[in-house]
């Protein structure tokens, strides 16, 4: 995630440098004041993070593990 973000800032830092107009002209975007180079590293970091579903599931099992563990300390009398 920190190199997102530097790859972010890199590209925030050029669109600065650069004529307003032309920055709205492109859109505005931070991707677009990105290299190649960066962009496929951006697009190789953003694969690597996880997807929703895969979000969805961990917190899924989190909330699984809270209401077992909840259910054991009910049993136990605690």
């Amino acid at each position: 995630m920190i190199r997102l973000n530097e790859l972010t800032a890199l590209a925030d830092e050029r669109s600065r440098k650069g004529d307003g107009l032309f920055a709205a002209l492109l859109g505005g975007a931070s991707m677009d004041f990105m290299t190649k180079e960066e962009l496929a590293e951006r697009h190789e970091l953003m694969l690597a993070l996880p997807t929703m579903a895969e979000e969805r599931e961990a917190a899924r099992q989190r909330v699984q593990e809270r209401i077992r563990n909840r259910r054991k300390r009910s049993e136990a009398g605690v």
